[in-house]
């Protein structure tokens, strides 16, 4: 490694959810699993899909009643407010009792069966959990951190010799998920503004500032863009767009949005991948790889040989082989046209896709020289964006930040969408 450290050195470089796990003594057959989710809303005849990431202890607030029931209960418990006043908050279509009884039933099946949560985890370790003495301590993405992770912060912060927040409440954008933007922007201490740009050109830059500029609840701050012109393009048709050449950050608002992209790179055949969809992970692509080993002349697996029949209505290989989209008759019409569209481009399916298709909470971090920006959006969002503009304009902005070089904007195709 860069600094010569092992693993051993670098244990406390971990998530404050993983830095609580390891500072309890916890093992993962104490936390509520996803099955264990699923198994309450069996319990409450709900539909709970219990997605939360192992990491970062959020959980996702899904399309089924039940996941939404469980994702305001635990709102409710980050942002440390209680529940009905989170509830009568709240833009869920979901009923109060029925919320109230899950969590009355959450606390007597983790009492029942010795399990805590991600959000208990925060409480035990601010209640009981060893503080490490640490020389310096780096607080990293801070804008995003909730009312109760600022808790638990401060008491890590209670034994650190010297201490570094580091964010950008410009880029809050996790405060549906219960990130306390404003005690982030109302921290005391000495401010440093890293006020240069790596990464986004002059043009790019203006877009991001008007943004922004409509965003009164943030600390002011002067950057200057990367010295390079960039460019801001218009469009009103994905045809228009350039995605033949180059590599492409695709954004959209809501996950919805993100089949319209996917569908427009399959039709055309261009080199993708995504968060939620990827014809480059299929396994008719490995498929497609051996039957071509084979029919030049080279060897495969018993294995791949295996997989390769999957997709072959004839159990047998033939004595003269032919081309793959006629001998692999199993392979959906969809992903067929798609892998012909794409050979025919020259796209290279084995290798680092040239676009990423993302909602833009999902790329968050990411960059490319390219970004193409949808800018309708869903109904809800829509009418949360009316009652809080500031939330939705942040969002937009790290969507536009993410471009090196260019940006792609489509017009929008309804009467929803964030103003540009």
């Amino acid at each position: 490694m860069k600094f010569s450290l092992g693993e051993s050195d670098l244990v406390f470089f971990r998530t404050i959810h993983s830095m609580a796990f390891r500072q309890l003594g916890l093992s993962k057959t104490q936390v509520m699993q996803r099955s264990n989710y699923r198994e309450l809303g069996e319990i409450l005849g709900l539909e709970i899909l219990g997605y939360v990431d192992m990491e970062d202890g959020m959980i996702s607030p899904g399309t089924a009643q039940g996941d939404q029931l469980i994702f305001l209960e635990n709102l409710a418990r980050v942002k440390m407010v209680p529940l009905e006043d989170e509830y009568n908050r709240s833009t869920h279509d979901l009923d109060w009792h029925e919320l109230l009884r899950l969590s009355k039933t959450l606390v007597k099946y983790k009492e029942a069966n010795g399990l805590i949560d991600f959000t208990d985890m925060l409480n035990f370790f601010v209640q009981r959990g060893e503080v490490p003495e640490l020389e310096v301590l780096f607080i990293d993405e801070a804008q995003d951190l909730s009312a109760l992770q600022w808790v638990a912060v401060q008491e890590i912060i209670k034994k650190a010799k010297e201490v570094y927040v580091c964010g950008d409440d410009d880029q809050s954008i996790f405060r549906w998920a219960g990130a306390d933007t404003d005690f982030f922007i109302s921290l005391h201490g000495k401010a440093s503004i890293l006020d240069n740009s790596w990464r986004v050109p002059r043009s790019v830059q203006s877009v991001a500032l008007d943004i922004i500029a409509e965003v009164n609840t943030r600390r002011q701050k002067v950057w200057r863009p990367r010295n390079a012109e960039g460019s801001v393009n218009w469009y009103t048709d994905l045809d228009s767009v350039p995605l033949d050449v180059g590599n492409w950050l695709l954004l959209a608002r809501n996950v919805y949005l993100l089949k319209r992209l996917e569908n427009h790179c399959m039709e055309n055949g261009f080199s993708f991948t995504g968060n939620r969809f990827s014809p480059l992970k299929s396994p008719a692509l490995a498929a497609i790889k051996a039957w071509e080993t084979l029919r030049a002349g080279g060897s495969v697996t018993d294995e791949q040989e295996r997989k390769m029949m999957l997709y072959r209505t004839a159990k047998i290989l033939p004595s003269k082989m032919g081309i793959w989209h006629e001998e692999l008759d199993k392979i959906s019409p969809y992903e067929r046209e798609y892998f012909i569209a794409a050979r025919r481009r020259g796209e290279p399916l084995l290798k680092e896709p040239r676009i990423k298709i993302s909602t833009i909470h999902g790329a968050k971090g990411g960059e490319a020289d390219n970004v193409l920006l949808l800018t309708d959006m869903a109904y809800k969002t829509y009418q949360e964006m009316q009652s809080n503009p500031e939330d939705e304009a942040r969002v937009f902005y790290v969507g536009v930040t993410r471009a090196k070089e260019n940006l792609h904007i489509m017009q929008p195709m309804t009467n929803l969408y964030f103003p540009l």
